[in-house]
């Protein structure tokens, strides 16, 4: 994976693996979502990946989910994945 873009084929393996629930799968794909590598930058979907990938037990996924949520999400992000959140319980 280069550092500032990802080809069609690199996007598929990677989103192949996370959906796997592979833990360095999802944790790279979150990360790429975060920082727009490859796909439009989307916090959300880096917020959501991250804490799959921390229920794996990925060091230091739930503190970057965390800081997404404090830092890279506008107001009206944290409510949609409150909302989000909730009603996957």
């Amino acid at each position: 994976m280069r550092a500032d873009k990802l080809g069609p084929a690199e996007r598929q393996l990677l989103e192949d693996h996370a959906q796997q629930k592979e833990p360095r799968s999802l944790e790279a794909l979150a990360w790429c979502k975060l920082n727009g590598i490859g796909w439009p930058a989307d916090p959300i979907a880096a917020y959501l990946l991250y804490g799959a990938a921390a229920a794996l037990g990925v060091p230091k996924a739930k503190a970057n989910q965390i800081a997404i949520f404090e830092t890279r999400m506008t107001q009206q992000q944290r409510q949609d994945v409150l909302m989000i959140v909730q009603a996957s319980h």
